[in-house]
C-alpha cells in the first residue's frame, strides 16, 4: 500500500512536467535564496564522487512528502545505480546523454491499480520529481529530469529494464550526482515576469 521503494542485488533498483524543473519564482530576495533556486542542473557527472545511501534515502523520502491527487499514494520509486541498468534506461529516448555518467537515477512511476484518478498520474509524478530535485539541491547534488511517459517506446524500455509489471507506468526520471569538474552546470534561474502574474482574473 502507498508509496513503495524497490531495490535488488543487481542495483538499488530501479511532459508536460519537465517545466517543473524551472519552478516559478517569486520576486523577493528571500525567495530567490530558497532551495528551489539553489537547484543545479548538469549533464556530466563526477564518476569518482557518488551520492551515498543516506543521500539516496533522503531523496526517496522527499517523494513520500509530496502531495498526490485525492491522496492516492500510487507512486512507485526505483533507485538505479547499476551502470548496465542505467544505460538500458536510455532506450528510445534521444535526450538521455547524461545517463552515460550519472551515478544515480530516481525513476518515478505510477501504479495503475492504486491511483484514484488516472488522468492525474502525470501530475503526481511531476510533483514527486520536483520534490526530488529540491531535496537534492539541499544535499549539494546536481540533477536533471528526463521524460518517459507518454512516449510508448520509452515506457517499454524502462519497464523492461526495471522489470515493471504492465500496470505500473514510468513517467519521469531524475539523474542525480556531483557535477564533473569540467562540466557546465547551470544554476536554477528566476524567470519571474510580472506580466504573467494575474491577480483575481486575466
Amino acid at each position: 500500500m502507498g508509496l513503495k521503494y524497490h531495490c535488488s542485488a543487481a542495483a538499488l533498483l530501479p511532459v508536460l512536467l519537465l517545466s517543473l524543473s524551472c519552478a516559478a519564482a517569486l520576486p523577493s530576495k528571500s525567495a530567490e535564496a530558497s532551495s528551489v533556486h539553489r537547484r543545479v542542473t548538469t549533464r556530466s557527472y563526477d564518476a569518482k564522487k557518488r551520492p551515498d545511501q543516506t543521500q539516496i534515502d533522503a531523496l526517496v523520502r522527499a517523494v513520500f512528502a509530496s502531495p498526490t491527487a485525492d491522496d492516492s499514494r500510487a507512486t512507485e520509486i526505483f533507485t538505479v545505480t547499476d551502470r548496465k541498468t542505467l544505460l538500458l534506461l536510455k532506450g528510445g529516448n534521444p535526450w538521455t546523454g547524461q545517463l552515460d555518467t550519472a551515478p544515480l537515477v530516481i525513476v518515478i512511476a505510477i501504479n495503475g491499480h492504486d491511483i484514484h484518478h488516472a488522468d492525474l498520474a502525470a501530475l503526481d509524478a511531476g510533483i514527486a520529481a520536483q520534490s526530488v530535485m529540491i531535496r537534492a539541491a539541499e544535499l549539494g547534488l546536481a540533477t536533471v529530469p528526463m521524460s518517459i511517459a507518454p512516449q510508448p517506446q520509452r515506457i517499454q524500455a524502462v519497464r523492461a529494464a526495471l522489470s515493471m509489471p504492465d500496470y505500473v507506468t514510468p513517467h519521469i526520471m531524475v539523474a542525480a550526482g556531483y557535477p564533473a569538474a569540467d562540466a557546465y552546470s547551470g544554476a536554477s534561474t528566476s524567470y519571474y515576469n510580472e506580466k504573467r502574474v494575474h491577480k483575481e482574473r486575466w
